[in-house]
């Protein structure tokens, strides 16, 4: 029997563990497509079907401000890749962001849906992202040890060979992404799920799954996935010193030890690309591989933009920035339309703290964390990291602005239980 949770578990966990590698290429031309997003699609289809059927109420969060800024954004990457094929006669495939964009904003009133009809539980969610760690870990863990021939003799060595890059990314682990800065990024993010989990009655094993997730973005040799970690983390734990209840001492130092010993355990054998980042506070950002490379990508970005204006659509321009890219798609609008939208789900997380603490928390890390990353990666492109935000979302705004609305399951099993 068909069961529409299970299916929206199922989709969720592919999503952030081995998508890429169920692409295919639909048209010849770079236009891949995953078996999860044609189940995702199937899933929405038959939950309207349902909703019809059953004649179920269509529910949606009135978040005035929220929604204003969502809509804004959508505007902003609908309307200039319109523009731009009508007017320059772009390829109608420039169009496939805004597709994607919607696709993964779908996830949001997805979750609220089956909250209120289907009562979705979040240990699901924290499930599949403990599954997407240890699974991306042990992949990683593979590449680094073949990386290493260590594991030369083991069966089907080859295909493992195949997917570690020993030139391009020097041993650094990519998890089923092909790339290590996805690969970080999604490990990193995954981590900060967990990391409010931990001193909640769940055991311990969020501690260990945190542990986990450190281990693979060191494994990843990415930068920019360790300061999107090391920030959030740091503010949470500051603020877990400054509020009157929360965690108690022991449960602070099971936090900050899991993170720093992690850290301190494996940076030794994994490089010298951290190490570096000790010189952010010296000032030599000159001595920092890529950086220097990096600022002058910038500049040539803007001295692009400044010359010829936004190109409408995205392009193949390497920015190594999502602002970079959204500016040289849309221009301002567009980058003020990205931040206020984040900013806006970021402060109902703050507010929301109260009434739903362990939604409100991880939503603002993962905010937070997104918006470093997009300083010098395209994280609010990355399909994984979209697919947590917008389920995130959807829980945080079922639980703050739906609390009120009787779950009708509920309402039904009530109704039975007073006129028995």
């Amino acid at each position: 029997m068909y069961n529409p949770t299970s299916a929206f578990i199922i989709v969720f966990s592919g999503y952030i563990t081995i998508r890429d590698w169920t692409e295919i290429d639909i048209s010849g031309q770079n236009d891949f497509v995953s078996i999860f997003d044609i189940l995702f699609f199937i899933l929405i289809f038959v939950n309207i079907i349902r909703i019809v059927y059953n004649k179920e109420k269509i529910v949606f969060p009135k978040t005035n401000g929220v929604n204003l800024t969502i809509i804004l954004f959508f505007i902003s990457i609908s309307i200039f890749p319109a523009v731009g094929i009508i007017f320059n006669q772009y390829s109608i495939s420039y169009i496939t962001p805004t597709i994607r964009y919607f696709q993964w904003f779908l996830f949001f009133p997805t979750v609220i849906y089956l909250c209120v009809y289907k009562n979705l539980s979040y240990k699901y969610i924290l499930g599949s992202l403990g599954l997407a760690v240890v699974v991306q870990l042990g992949y990683g863990s593979l590449q680094y040890l073949e990386y290493l021939d260590i594991i030369t003799e083991l069966p089907h060595h080859d295909i493992l060979a195949d997917q570690t890059d020993r030139t391009r990314f020097d041993g650094r682990s990519t998890g089923f992404f092909g790339n290590p800065n996805l690969y970080g990024i999604l490990m990193a993010v995954c981590s900060l799920c967990f990391i409010p989990q931990i001193g909640k009655n769940n055991g311990s094993w969020p501690l260990i799954a945190l542990i986990l997730g450190i281990f693979g973005v060191l494994l990843s040799g990415s930068r920019t996935a360790l300061v999107i970690l090391i920030i959030p983390a740091s503010f949470y734990i500051l603020n877990l010193f400054l509020q009157s209840e929360g965690f108690n001492s022991k449960q602070i130092l099971y936090l900050t030890s899991g993170i720093f010993i992690s850290i301190g355990v494996l940076v030794p054998f994994v490089g010298d690309r951290f190490v570096e980042l000790l010189l952010l506070f010296t000032g030599d950002f000159n001595e920092i591989s890529t950086l220097e490379v990096r600022f002058m990508n910038w500049e040539n970005q803007i001295n692009s933009y400044r010359q010829n204006g936004p190109t409408m659509v995205f392009t193949d321009i390497t920015t190594d920035s999502y602002y970079l890219s959204i500016i040289r798609q849309s221009g301002i609008f567009g980058l003020i339309s990205v931040l206020v939208m984040y900013v806006y789900i970021l402060r109902e997380g703050i507010r929301s703290v109260s009434v739903s603490r362990i939604y409100s928390e991880v939503l603002i890390l993962v905010v937070l964390a997104i918006l470093l990353a997009n300083i010098t990666m395209t994280a609010m492109a990355s399909i994984d990291i979209q697919v947590i935000f917008w389920s995130h979302v959807g829980f945080l705004f079922y639980e703050t602005k739906m609390s009120s609305m009787m779950n009708p399951w509920d309402n039904k099993n009530r109704f039975k239980n007073e006129t028995s």
